[in-house]
């Protein structure tokens, strides 16, 4: 076979081999290919479903605040003096002192609401027990809990400015290092009444800096518990001091505004 042949069969190849090609991929009679495409489709976004209509609830009106600024704070120096009935002996505490406030808002009586908080020291009793034997101690009244009362103010810009009150006080009267002609009584530091006196101040307490306030008080001592460490002293504390007739003197003076 000659060189020409040769050259001419390669050729023939070569021709038969691109229309293979062309037909595989769909070109034939001279069409231009079309080269397929992918068409990515297309997810609606999801829909929401629509709420549903709230019915409107009534809203119920604010109640007004009070401020707090608009409660008056009275303070006193407090001494109260009492003489217990049975041992006919008076016994000074204090002074100490007396911090209250009256409130804005007046209750159904058209009173003013009243509390405070009392503040003792400790004082010194001396007595003759069973008229004869002289006994010594200390007297603690300790509250039981805040005051609680009513006032009707009367602020006219006079000295006679004053507060019509009506309080009750709650203390637990507790005794403590008695001696007994000289010589000591172990009555503990637990010595106290079995439950809390209940002091009322009714009256007129003028509330001008400086002014000077009495008010009188007749209280009932209850029986004591917890006195004695070696022996049971209960009895003979209850038989020297409760009872009923013990009378307070208090007297008030009005502190300066803080």
């Amino acid at each position: 076979m000659t060189r020409s042949a040769v050259a001419r069969r390669w050729a023939l190849a070569a021709v038969a081999g691109v229309a293979g090609l062309v037909a595989h991929v769909g070109v034939a009679d001279g069409a231009p290919a079309v080269i397929p495409t992918t068409t990515a489709e297309s997810t609606p976004p999801a829909q929401t479903p629509a709420a549903e209509p709230v019915e409107a609830k009534p809203v119920a009106p604010a109640v007004p605040s009070v401020d707090k600024a608009a409660d008056l704070p009275y303070n006193f120096d407090l001494t109260v003096t009492t003489r217990l009935a049975k041992l006919n002996s008076d016994v000074v505490i204090g002074p100490g002192s007396f911090r209250s406030v009256i409130g804005f808002l007046p209750g159904p009586d058209g009173r003013l609401p009243l509390t405070g908080d009392l503040d003792l020291p400790p004082a010194k009793a001396a007595m003759v027990a069973f008229r004869f034997m002289p006994v010594t101690s200390t007297i603690t009244l300790t509250p039981a809990g805040q005051a609680t009362g009513s006032a009707v103010l009367t602020i006219d810009g006079t000295p006679n400015a004053n507060a019509d009150i009506d309080v009750t006080l709650r203390v637990d009267l507790r005794v403590s290092a008695v001696f007994q002609d000289g010589l000591p009584l172990a009555v503990g530091d637990g010595c106290r009444t079995v439950s809390p006196l209940e002091i009322r101040l009714r009256g007129k307490v003028l509330v001008v800096p400086g002014s000077v306030s009495t008010l009188t008080s007749t209280v009932t001592i209850p029986p004591f518990t917890g006195c004695g460490t070696t022996e049971d002293l209960d009895p003979l504390v209850t038989g020297l001091v409760s009872g009923p007739g013990t009378g307070l003197t208090n007297r008030l003076v009005t502190r300066p505004p803080v």
